[in-house]
């Protein structure tokens, strides 16, 4: 996994070994832009706890602490059903890939996945 902030968001890029990791349930950390104080956490589960700001149902995100800091890890939730949507693309899945984009309170997210 890896996990960029660029100017309208969070650019977060899975593959092939982020799908298995997951598939056996397993959660999904990467260091944000590289920076050893900020970290991403995915997480994929049936329920996601959705609260309704401006997310798409079946994501939420969350950073912790909630005021601003050196340190902090943001938490991503997607639901199964998101996430198999997302790694089984309909298209040619290293050329084109799978995609998930939706809005938070904290910013803009656009989820890749390439089968590599």
């Amino acid at each position: 996994m890896i996990a960029l902030r660029v100017s309208c968001g969070f650019d977060i890029i899975l593959n092939l070994k982020d799908k298995e990791k997951a598939s056996r349930g397993e959660l999904l950390e990467c260091n944000l832009d590289g920076q050893k104080d900020q970290k991403v956490v995915l997480h994929v589960r049936k329920v996601v706890p959705w609260k309704g700001h401006m997310e798409e149902p079946g994501f939420h995100i969350r950073a912790t602490p909630k005021y601003p800091c050196f340190k902090r890890t943001y938490d991503i939730y997607l639901s199964k059903e998101i996430f198999c949507a997302l790694t089984n693309p309909t298209e040619h899945p290293i050329v084109d890939g799978g995609y998930f984009v939706s809005r938070s309170m904290l910013d803009r997210m656009d989820i890749k996945y390439f089968a590599l």
